[in-house]
């Protein structure tokens, strides 16, 4: 009796979050007890009931479903790989939180719907049918994706041959009995190729092991993930240059007709310069749909200061969210090299994937940070490794235009 009015008394002391800790230690302690095998289902009673289950994650969107596969990634990094540790550590959540959506947590690690080392075909509630959720989710913050438009294609077996159309038609006015010269339209093929990119992301092993479970560890995963990807993708599908393993980008495709040098710094030049992006593309007889301009911050800053002699902004709506130029979307990237600025309709991108991932998760690699090798058990990290495929191919090479060499 005196225990249990002992126990009582520090329950009742204990503030929420101090006990959802110590609640959580107590089950690491029951799993490391019994050699890491099942704690038996146990339910933890606070005032003589039952903790309710709550919903966790929403398991019904893209977003719900992608924290909860970063929270299974979670689970495998510290089991570093080991499935069925990584099991225990998941039931462990599951009667510390009692989410529902930590019970789709246990049932797929259970189940060995991915491989421990390897998670491939993206493993984590995965399936045929949410794999471009994923990866849409995943490349969501680059620039290409926030665009209105752009279409996307499978490529299921890694390529996808795709047709464009070389030259427009032509027609003219004939008069009777005169030979037509009307043409007809012409195309190419262009096979896109699907290229690996490769994002890796450490986290502390201090905060991924902390005994409350916290969910917010579960978005630092996910964040960190999605940042490499959309850092890799936006330098690729931007100004990529293209080779046998990496995508050729928006500015690499751009006709050398559409590239001109800036004119100047005074408004009246900024003006023009601005205005002429948008001429060469119309000029080609582009039918612009989804016009956007993208630019590094440092220019974006520059614009939105731009004004006349009575201090009137030209362009005011640079600094509105979302940002707008000239009546067109304005996208702001540091992946802009500082001196081009870029128009682009976004109708005419095309966005391969194969609808496929590869995950590793690790905490005895070693991995790149800064140009350096380090080891991720020496500096008593998790590692994750995210591997997918995709290629970009802008269908008209008019369709975007560039200027270089600016100095603001």
């Amino acid at each position: 009796i005196y225990n249990f009015l002992r126990i009582t008394e520090m329950l009742i002391k204990m503030t929420q979050e101090q006990l959802d800790a110590h609640t959580a230690e107590m089950v690491a302690k029951e799993i490391e007890a019994h050699g890491r095998k099942s704690t038996g289902g146990m339910t933890f009673m606070f005032g003589g009931g039952a903790k309710t289950a709550t919903k966790g994650y929403d398991l019904e969107t893209p977003m719900g479903r992608a924290l909860a596969w970063s929270r299974s990634l979670r689970a495998l990094g510290i089991a570093n790989g080991n499935q069925e540790l990584a099991v225990e550590i998941a039931k462990g959540w599951l009667e510390h939180r009692n989410y529902e959506s930590d019970e789709a947590v246990v049932a797929v690690l259970k189940s060995n719907a991915l491989n421990p080392s390897v998670l491939t075909e993206g493993g984590i509630f995965i399936t045929p049918d949410h794999y471009s959720d994923m990866i849409m989710l995943l490349m969501a913050n680059t620039v290409i994706e926030k665009m209105k438009g752009v279409e996307h294609v499978p490529m299921t077996s890694g390529t996808e041959l795709v047709d464009f159309e070389l030259t427009a038609p032509t027609a003219e006015w004939i008069g009777e009995n005169q030979e037509q010269n009307a043409t007809e339209a012409t195309y190419g093929q262009h096979l896109m190729i699907a290229k690996t990119v490769m994002a890796t992301s450490a986290v502390k092993n201090n905060l991924l092991d902390r005994a409350d479970a916290g969910m917010k560890v579960d978005a630092i995963i996910l964040d960190s993930i999605r940042k490499q990807i959309t850092n890799a993708v936006d330098l690729a599908f931007l100004t990529g240059t293209g080779s046998a393993y990496a995508p050729t980008g928006i500015l690499t495709y751009t006709s050398p007709a559409n590239k001109f040098g800036t004119t100047g710094t005074t408004t009246s030049q900024v003006k023009a310069d601005i205005s002429n992006l948008v001429d060469l593309v119309e000029g080609a007889d582009v039918n612009i749909e989804n016009g956007n301009y993208i630019m590094n911050n440092h220019n974006a800053t520059f614009l939105g200061n731009v004004s006349t002699t009575t201090d009137f902004p030209i362009y005011p709506e640079l600094k509105n969210n979302p940002k707008e130029l000239n009546g067109y979307a304005a996208h702001i990237t540091s992946n802009m090299p500082n001196g081009t600025i870029m128009f682009v309709d976004s109708s005419k991108i095309l966005v391969g994937d194969t609808k496929a991932l590869e995950i590793n998760a690790s905490r005895e690699a070693s991995y790149m940070r800064g140009g350096t090798l380090v080891s991720a058990f020496s500096r008593r990290e998790t590692v994750f490794q995210v591997q997918m495929q995709t290629d970009m191919f802008l269908k008209y090479a008019k369709a975007a235009s560039a200027m270089t060499g600016v100095s603001y």
